[in-house]
């Protein structure tokens, strides 16, 4: 039996207490089956095989527009490789997925899918790291039912992109290197004799025209070395293996280049050569400049071999790499006995001192480019030398060796007239040396110059001798080797000298120059010797192979550094990734379990559809699982009211893009119906496939049940609280009338007095409930209000104080009545003294004198200041409160420091003055 006709069994047999749910999950599955069905005859075979493909395979639906519609399957490849769980997959659009334009128009993709069995694409995908990949998309269509349904395969093809990118940038970076290098590339077809090559080849040759012509290099290549070349590549073609061949080439207009060929033979199948790739370099500077080089290395060995002078070249160990011919002749040895031999062996008596001073030498990377010492020759003469020496170093500036001039100079220290012979001798050898020999005075003046001025500068002696040397040099360059000429003379230091001459012709060359000082007896420095050469040309390569060298160097940088970085953000992301999977699996599972056993409704709605909630709020709203919420709509599931309120809160919230939590009470219909009350918290946030909103939800019936119970409670409670304040305020008043009406039956006018004052402290209390009951706030009192009436009430029962002012200043301060009360009682007591003794008759201060009665109350920061002053005659200021014999005062000293926690301080200056401060603390211990 097959799937679907299981799932329609287990329908008709099952008797569930659910009978819509399970009609639900049994047309899921018949669907799940028709899917399976549709590709072939075997839909178990084809479901096994679409969730194995290593490929990422997905279907999709066509809307009635002709759009396209929700995915209804993808295989395991897909989900993986999308980063995207099965259930969340299956809710997606091809929209949401990036798929490309072509796929979503439906119509137009059915038309190109009727021409041609398959459709490809190109589609790149960026996932929610923003991590970009691309894929080639096929799209074949299936009927399904009545409808079209579409399935893609998804080839990933990221890597092909990534190197088809490095290839370009490699192919560009190798046009610029060939640039760079001057060499160019070329490609022979054995077959036609065609030749092609590279831009720069073209440009070597200068050849203008793009079209290739049959061995159009041998038109350019030189007649002498024409046969040269042929028989390169005959040999080539023979041996399948061949080095570099070096000849020349005639340009257009006669000039000759010196160029350098690489090639290699490519075979068919049949291992019959069919193409020779090559390589060809431009090193016709390199040529002139070897040519030149050997020139002057002839020139120089030349006059090495015939000067007076002792040349040789010492690795680091002292072993003779190179000597001249002078040495043998002097020493005795000829030049195989000396070389490869250790100098200090053959020609140093103190062997053991001097190896140490050489290898200190070496270790400080530093040798005296002047000093002298005796060698012994081969018959165990003595002979003393005073060397020049030149460190030498490679490419890296390590020092690999010691060059020295040596000159004999036994002879000048033995007699004058052997060091005059020597002279003569010196000035030969500089005679016929192409490098400029010159001797000056301290000041730079020309004494004696060699005749290679004329040669190398242009100059003869004549002409420069009594001139300075300084006169000559470039003007930016010329204080500098002044300088420095007169600190080496000062220090007798040997220095080597780079700087710009001018020659004859206006133009300056470079000239390299070292010196020896010239001293009297008393090692004063009387002039120098200067021994120069022209250095023009080395400059010039110098800086051609120092550019040449930087630009590779930078080049070889940046590739190094991008390769790097490359591998560095490839671990890094290789390690985030692993470290954000293992916690998005801890995350996931601990929000799972959170999300299904909280005790408040969750739900995640996109446009209001639910696309997940929990099992809690399919409980609240009656419903037998959270299954039948997922795909609704949660507007639909609200009273109206609270439904058009809803959506127009989402609606302004997403429109002004608000993400922070708001809380709301709306109406929801359960499905059985009934109407209940949920307290919303929602809140907005964005996901890589739109704006969603996460909501929980609360039952508040029975809260606002309650809430409504204590609402009740309180009004009775504030109706029972006037009721008991008013009842006071009776009460009080039927005290007054009864001390009243003692009073009159009371005839000893002592006693009234008494009475009288009691009147006026029931009424300070009374005033306080009265104004309670008429209040809004059964907890607090205006106080400003509050004294207002008070003051009124002691002004009427002192009919004979009308003309006495009574001056109120009072901020606007609820207090409660623990502290309305014994700031009343105050103010009654204080006010009622003045009335009564501050003012006797007669009694004047001064002219335009008018008695007064100043109430003040005021707040701070720190607390509130309660003063009541007078201008009358005044009391004594040493009363002492705890033993004052009258009740008034006592009272107000009870009251103040006491029951106010404050400070009573007392002024008689013009008056009296009564000041009470208390804390702002006495209203909470009051509360």
């Amino acid at each position: 039996m097959n799937l679907e006709g299981r799932a329609k069994k287990q329908l008709r047999s099952e008797n569930s207490n659910r009978p819509m749910e399970k009609l639900r999950a049994a047309k899921k599955e018949i669907r799940a089956v028709d899917f399976e069905k549709a590709p072939g005859s075997a839909p178990e075979k084809f479901h096994l095989l679409f969730q194995s493909s290593a490929d990422p395979l997905f279907a999709f639906s066509e809307t009635a527009k002709g759009n396209a519609g929700r995915i209804f399957e993808a295989n395991r490849a897909a989900c993986q490789k999308f980063g995207i769980d099965r259930k969340q997959f299956l809710k997606l659009t091809p929209k949401a997925l990036q798929l490309p334009k072509e796929i979503l128009h439906v119509k137009e993709l059915k038309e190109k899918l009727l021409k041609k069995e398959k459709f490809f694409v190109d589609w790149t995908y960026i996932d929610k790291k923003g991590t970009r990949k691309y894929f080639e998309l096929s799209v074949q269509v299936f009927r399904l039912g009545n409808s079209d349904k579409f399935i893609c395969s998804a080839r990933d093809v990221t890597r092909r992109k990534k190197n088809e990118e490095k290839l370009r940038i490699n192919s560009s970076l190798f046009e610029r290197v060939e640039k760079l290098a001057k060499i160019g590339s070329w490609s022979l077809d054995i077959k036609t004799n065609y030749t092609t090559g590279s831009e720069e080849f073209l440009r070597i040759l200068e050849y203008n025209s793009k079209k290739t012509t049959p061995s159009f290099t041998l038109e350019r290549i030189h007649p002498d070395d024409r046969e040269l070349v042929q028989l390169y590549l005959r040999q080539a073609l023979r041996d399948g293996s061949i080095s570099s061949v070096e000849y020349r080439l005639i340009m257009p207009d006669g000039r000759v280049k010196f160029v350098t060929t690489s090639a290699e033979i490519i075979y068919d199948e049949r291992r019959k050569p069919v193409q020779i790739l090559g390589t060809i370099q431009d090193i016709t500077d390199r040529k002139e400049t070897e040519l030149l080089y050997q020139e002057s290395q002839r020139r120089f060995q030349n006059t090495l071999e015939h000067i007076q002078l002792i040349s040789i070249i010492l690795d680091l160990d002292g072993n003779i790499n190179y000597c001249n011919d002078y040495l043998s002749r002097l020493s005795g040895w000829n030049r195989e006995e000396l070389l490869g031999n250790n100098w200090f062996d053959l020609f140093i008596t103190d062997t053991d001192k001097m190896r140490i001073f050489f290898r200190e030498c070496i270790l400080r990377d530093y040798f005296p480019e002047n000093y002298q010492n005796p060698i012994k020759t081969k018959k165990g003469e003595e002979r003393f030398i005073s060397w020049t020496n030149t460190m030498l170093r490679d490419a890296d500036g390590r020092m690999i060796g010691i060059a020295s001039i040596g000159k004999d100079i036994s002879d000048i220290r033995i007699t004058e007239e052997a060091l005059k012979k020597s002279e003569e001798n010196f000035r030969r050898i500089t005679e016929n040396m192409n490098d400029l020999v010159c001797q000056v005075d301290i000041n730079g003046i020309y004494l004696y110059l060699s005749p290679s001025y004329q040669k190398v500068l242009g100059f003869t002696p004549n002409e420069l001798i009594g001139t300075s040397i300084f006169d000559f040099i470039h003007p930016t360059e010329a204080d500098i080797i002044r300088n420095e000429f007169k600190k080496a003379l000062a220090t007798n230091t040997p220095k080597l000298f780079e700087y710009q001459r001018r020659h004859k012709n206006g133009n300056y060359v470079w000239i390299e120059a070292s010196g020896s000082g010239l001293y009297d007896d008393n090692e004063n420095p009387i002039g120098a010797v200067i021994n120069s050469r022209d250095i023009t040309e080395k400059k010039k390569i110098e800086e051609e192979l120092n550019k040449y060298q930087n630009h590779l160097e930078q080049i070889i940088e940046e590739q190094t550094k991008e390769l790097s970085n490359y591998v560095n953000r490839l671990e890094e992301e290789i390690e985030e990734r692993e470290r954000i999977e293992l916690f998005l699996i801890e995350s996931e599972e601990k929000f799972r379990t959170l999300f299904e056993n909280i005790q408040d409704g969750v739900t995640l709605t996109k446009n209001g559809i639910i696309v997940e909630t929990n099992p809690y709020m399919a409980t609240l709203l009656n419903y037998s699982g959270k299954e039948e919420l997922i795909g609704q709509n949660l507007f639909d599931m609200m009273a109206p009211e609270s439904k058009e309120r809803a959506i127009k809160i989402f609606t302004v919230g997403h429109a002004k893009k608000i993400r922070l939590a708001t809380i709301k009470e709306f109406e929801f219909i359960c499905k059985n119906g009934v109407i209940i009350t949920l307290e919303v918290a929602s809140s907005s946030l964005t996901l890589k496939n739109g704006v969603y909103d996460i909501a929980i939800y609360r039952d508040t019936t029975e809260r606002k049940k309650i809430e409504e119970q204590i609402k009740a409670a309180l009004a009775e409670k504030e109706i029972l609280l006037r009721e008991i304040h008013h009842r006071v305020k009776n009460n009080l008043q039927t005290i007054l009338y009864l001390i009243d009406m003692q009073l009159n039956g009371i005839a000893d006018n002592a006693t009234k007095p008494s009475f009288s004052q009691l009147q006026a402290r029931i009424k300070t209390m009374s005033l306080v409930h009265e104004q309670l009951y008429q209040s809004n706030n059964l907890s607090k009192i205006d106080f400003s209000e509050y004294l207002r009436a008070l003051t009124e009430n002691i002004k009427m029962m002192f009919h004979k104080s009308v003309n006495l002012k009574l001056n109120l200043e009072s901020e606007v301060s609820y207090l409660n009545i623990a502290t309305v009360i014994p700031c009343g009682m105050i103010v009654n007591e204080l006010v009622t003294n003045s009335m009564k003794y501050a003012f006797p008759e007669n009694f004047r201060r001064e002219e335009g004198w008018e008695p007064e009665i100043n109430i003040s109350f005021s707040k701070s920061n720190e607390g509130f200041t309660l003063e009541i002053s007078d201008n009358g005659i005044g009391i004594p200021s040493d009363i002492n409160f705890e033993e004052i014999s009258s009740l008034g005062l006592k009272l107000i000293n009870i009251w103040a420091t006491y029951q106010l926690g404050g400070k009573l301080e007392l002024n008689n200056h013009n008056g009296t003055s009564f000041k009470i401060t208390f804390s702002k603390e006495i209203q909470k211990r009051a509360v």
